[in-house]
């Protein structure tokens, strides 16, 4: 096992913020050995009895079970973050984490002092990307506004997030946004 621990980059933000494409790009062209991994992904390993958010804001009786498979990938994601960081590898996870506590998801990787990359364009900008996508990425206009309803900006406050309005960005800006960051906080590390 490598000696100097890799460094956490969490990108989250609103549904449909680019979270999973600006992860994986900065995670293909950071200099550094750098994993990728989606909290969706996770999620999305559940086959038979796998429940939607939206399927379950819409059906109450539907919410411990959804909220069981989201506790539960947010755990495989943690393990993954501290066991590819403890080799030595820089780890960039894409997920859906608002400012605050819920359940005690997340609270590992908070503990893990992770790089936080909040995504926030406008709300048209979320609900034409979201109009985009297709197949279990597509959520629907009452999930989009739903996940924009968090407070976003609240993460301001945290010293370990950096807030980004991607709304006109390309992929490339954004990523050299990301990196700069990166290294800021590596320099005050």
């Amino acid at each position: 096992m490598m000696t100097n621990r890799g460094r956490i980059v969490l990108f989250t933000g609103p549904t449909a913020a680019g979270k999973s494409t600006i992860a994986e790009a900065w995670a293909s062209s950071h200099s550094a050995q750098t994993a990728f991994f989606d909290h969706d992904h996770a999620r999305f390993l559940v086959r038979a009895g796998y429940v939607l958010r939206s399927a379950a804001h819409a059906d109450p009786s539907l919410r411990d079970q959804a909220d069981l498979q989201w506790l539960l990938a947010a755990a495989v994601c943690e393990t993954m973050a501290e066991t590819y960081t403890a080799w030595g590898f820089d780890f960039a996870l894409s997920a859906f984490r608002p400012p605050g506590s819920w359940k005690g998801c997340w609270e590992r990787l908070d503990a893990m002092n992770p790089i936080v990359i909040v995504l926030l364009p406008s709300l048209e900008k979320l609900l034409s990307r979201d109009a985009q996508r297709t197949g279990r990425s597509r959520v629907g206009e009452d999930s989009v506004r739903r996940g924009f309803a968090y407070d976003w900006e609240a993460w301001r406050s945290d010293a370990r997030a950096y807030v980004i309005d991607n709304s006109e960005m390309s992929v490339e800006q954004v990523v050299a946004l990301v990196e700069e960051q990166v290294l800021r906080h590596s320099e005050h590390s």
